[in-house]
């Protein structure tokens, strides 16, 4: 269905366009399937990358580590964010050798290490940097579930629709998020920061 939804898109834009619809990347969580339909529709430009969400990479991490004492846990999660967050791949490369010494020789982290490697480092999921992912780009798919969360709430109601009512309920809701009277914000919102020290919570 996925594929065949996708197939159905390229073959709209180029009707509409004249031109091939080339995409260069895509975003989704470690669904193999998705992943797979992502490379037969779109992989025969050789450009073409598969971005993991760092969300879900997180989510999943976060899971593991509960094995782990909590100093482990702290220092494995920081250090996940600091090869997230690094600025080239060589820079990634050289966290990566450190970090893996670090973890290599403390027992109990090595069964997560091993998991890290074959399903971050060496799997298919692997690209979830920050160096991979254009600049103005996202790194997680969050806005895009949270724009299917209100579809299916609002609209679809959590039920399977024939293509008809699907297509009608999607109208109605492309109609309702371009009218939408929302604001745009211009301004910096205010955030609260909470500062704990000592058992005393400042707030700036």
């Amino acid at each position: 269905m996925f594929q065949a939804a996708l197939l159905a898109l390229r073959r709209l834009y180029f009707w509409i366009s004249k031109q091939h619809l080339t995409v260069h990347y895509a975003m989704a969580d470690d669904d193999k399937a998705q992943r797979n339909v992502l490379a037969v529709v779109f992989g025969d430009n050789p450009h073409f990358r598969f971005l993991m969400c760092f969300f879900h990479v997180m989510k999943h991490i976060q899971e593991r580590v509960k094995l782990l004492s909590s100093g482990a846990q702290a220092r494995v999660l920081s250090e996940v964010y600091d090869l997230h967050f690094a600025r080239s791949q060589a820079h990634y490369l050289e966290l990566l050798r450190v970090i893996w010494r670090r973890w290599m020789t403390d027992p109990t982290v090595i069964p997560f290490a091993h998991y890290f490697y074959g399903q971050w480092i060496t799997g298919h999921f692997n690209t979830w940097q920050a160096f991979a992912t254009p600049i103005g780009f996202a790194s997680t798919n969050n806005p895009a579930e949270t724009f299917n969360t209100l579809l299916k709430r609002d609209y679809t109601l959590r039920r399977r629709l024939k293509m008809g009512t699907l297509l009608r309920e999607l109208s109605a809701c492309c109609q309702d998020q371009s009218s939408s009277t929302r604001p745009f914000q211009f301004a910096k919102a205010k955030t609260l920061i909470v500062c704990v020290l000592d058992r005393a919570a400042s707030f700036v």
